[in-house]
């Protein structure tokens, strides 16, 4: 529990408030900057699956298109958040470069700015209100998105626009949110399951002792795990966001994409909505996108619950878990230009360099 005046951009750590009003400027700039990348995304996604509706799905030579490299790019920055945010102490020479990649991303991301120190006390915890704040974002910027859309219709006087022209741009809007979401949400929901052990009991322990030690709430020190507030929130809250995230999206993403895409009598609908699920994609990868997110998912649980293993093991499993995803994406080869290959490829190995690089920083090895 941090200070009055101070904030907690991620577990164990406080930092000192700015005023309200930079916090309020910094977080309005990050969020423009961002829906501006969201929406170049989804410019180009309608544009070249509307591009390519009339013809196969899936081409023999489509050459390379811009949303080949920049969903690559948007993994290799999301999965590169998720390693900084390793309970580690990063040298300030990569640690400051991250900070201003995390506080771009501050709508998705707390680990520049906190939420804390816009809030002011009352009955509802500081936990549960920063909680609150990354499941409404994606909401928020999806409602954004739709609005520049119109506002865009009406600024260049096009008809009112058809049924069919708005559901398009909702689904492709919709998804490429979720993408660009996906480690923020999945933070969220397993921060809401996240205990670590405080102390343990000693020979003699007097009562404020005994009141310290035991498993506690990773985004709330003073609470006790599944405890009073903590238990209704991770029930009420957590679940469903557990089987949406975990299941639900996963889910989808492998319907849609292997009988969906195979079963469709629509194609040029069905490109121009789910278009960014495979596009990227050889056509007998089509699926990978729900690898990408199963991948994604195993990434922030490790860097969420190896809280309770101690820093050395969490950057172990981590690395581990790295070295997967990368001999996963070596052996199958899904991505159908050798360009968007190999820019993945680099970028797990640069990320996995990180995390042995940040074995090194701990002078004591596993001794935690």
């Amino acid at each position: 529990m941090c200070s009055a005046g101070y904030g907690s951009p991620k577990a164990f750590s406080c930092q000192k408030c700015m005023s309200r009003n930079e916090m309020i400027g910094l977080y309005v700039l990050a969020a423009f900057l961002l829906l501006g990348f969201i929406k170049v995304l989804c410019h180009f996604t309608l544009a070249e699956t509307g591009a390519r509706a009339h013809g196969p799905l899936h081409e023999v030579d489509q050459g390379l298109r811009v949303t080949d490299l920049l969903k690559p790019l948007v993994v290799y920055l999301q999965y590169l958040l998720i390693i900084t945010t390793l309970n580690v102490e990063w040298p300030s020479t990569f640690s400051y470069p991250c900070k201003v990649l995390a506080w771009m991303f501050s709508a998705a991301s707390p680990h520049t700015l906190s939420v804390d120190c816009l809030s002011s006390p009352s009955s509802l915890p500081f936990a549960v209100k920063r909680t609150m704040f990354y499941v409404i974002a994606p909401l928020v910027m999806l409602v954004a998105l739709l609005v520049i859309e119109a506002v865009l219709h009406m600024l260049w006087g096009r008809k009112k626009a058809s049924a069919a022209s708005v559901i398009d741009v909702l689904a492709s809007s919709t998804i490429v949110v979720l993408f660009f979401f996906l480690p923020s949400l999945a933070r969220t929901t397993f921060g809401l399951f996240a205990c670590v052990q405080i102390d343990t009991l000693g020979a003699s322990s007097s009562d404020a002792g005994l009141a310290a030690v035991g498993k506690f709430w990773l985004l709330d020190l003073s609470q006790a795990c599944f405890s009073g507030y903590h238990h209704n929130w991770a029930l009420g809250m957590g679940l469903p966001l557990l089987v949406f995230i975990c299941l639900a999206l996963p889910s989808i993403a492998f319907i849609l994409t292997l009988f969906g895409l195979k079963n469709t009598t629509d194609r040029e609908g069905f490109a121009r909505h789910y278009g960014f699920l495979f596009r990227t994609y050889k056509a007998h990868r089509a699926f990978w996108e729900g690898v990408i997110i199963l991948e994604t998912i195993a990434l922030v649980a490790v860097s969420v619950f190896g809280h309770s293993l101690g820093s050395y093991f969490q950057v172990v499993i981590a690395a581990i878990t790295l070295t997967i995803v990368y001999g996963v994406l070596v052996i199958f080869k899904p991505y159908a230009q050798d360009t968007a290959q190999h820019v993945m490829e680099y970028g797990l190995l640069c990320l996995l360099l990180t995390a042995l690089v940040a074995l090194t920083l701990m002078p004591d090895g596993y001794v935690q």
